[in-house]
């Protein structure tokens, strides 16, 4: 499956008491696979670094 996460989603998948963090544990094993562009990643990128 291919997906597309978007920078909320990101932030709900992320701590593992979270009950949507298997979402990240099957894109660590390869079951989904994250599509994602360049401003994206910016996107990303700006979360994570944000404090």
């Amino acid at each position: 499956m291919r997906v597309v996460i978007d920078t909320n989603v990101l932030l709900v998948i992320l701590p593992s008491p979270s009950k949507y963090h298997r979402i990240l544990q099957k894109l660590k094993d390869g079951e989904v696979i994250l599509i994602v562009n360049f401003d994206i990643l910016l996107e990303y990128e700006k979360l994570l670094k944000s404090d």
